[in-house]
């Protein structure tokens, strides 16, 4: 992914700007998640997208390749990402397979980058819950699904998009230590 983590909070655009509207821990299939519902302004994003199938070794080699395209076109165009390498969902998967936007949110200045390969998206600004996810990658689904769980019990039926913000390197942590964030827009 990155060798290097990079400095202080910044991990979405405008974090300073993100105001907290709930939190509350849950107990879910034996472990404790804490969840928040958090307000998010508008986030911009430069990605490639990839398909593959909803298996281990596929989807690593996706994002692999993603995540090496969408940094070394960062590196050679000057933009600096403010984020960790994410994955962003707009849809779920179907019919064994996934797609995702390979990615890191920008700047919007950084926006004006994009071009025919590397594409800029925008989440909306509004509500959104996140929590983060502590271990193996193989064990994400468990916490998506404590989050929908939430989601469904507050009402919601929407929480698209959804994604993941690989805020560790696993080649430079034990993967029981290795933190993802796990966000969900709603509505």
């Amino acid at each position: 992914l990155l060798s290097r983590e990079l400095e202080g909070p910044l991990l979405i655009p405008n974090l300073d700007d993100m105001f907290k509207i709930g939190h509350s821990p849950i107990n879910f299939r034996g472990m404790t998640v804490s969840i928040e519902k958090i307000d998010l302004p508008e986030q911009h994003y430069l990605y490639v997208e990839r398909t593959c199938a909803m298996d281990g070794p596929p989807i690593a080699s996706a994002m692999e390749s993603g995540f090496g395209e969408i940094f070394s076109f960062a590196g050679a165009h000057g933009v600096a990402p403010i984020s960790m390498p994410s994955a962003i969902y707009l849809a779920m998967p179907c019919d064994g397979k996934m797609t995702f936007h390979a990615a890191f949110f920008i700047n919007p200045d950084d926006a004006k980058h994009a071009n025919d390969t590397i594409k800029v998206g925008t989440i909306k600004a509004g509500h959104a819950f996140k929590t983060t996810h502590v271990g193996s990658y193989q064990t994400l689904n468990e916490t998506h699904l404590a989050v929908w769980d939430r989601i469904k019990a507050e009402g919601h039926t929407d929480y698209m998009p959804q994604w993941e913000i690989y805020i560790d390197d696993p080649t430079m942590k034990p993967e029981n230590e290795v933190r993802t964030e796990v966000y969900c827009r709603v509505g």
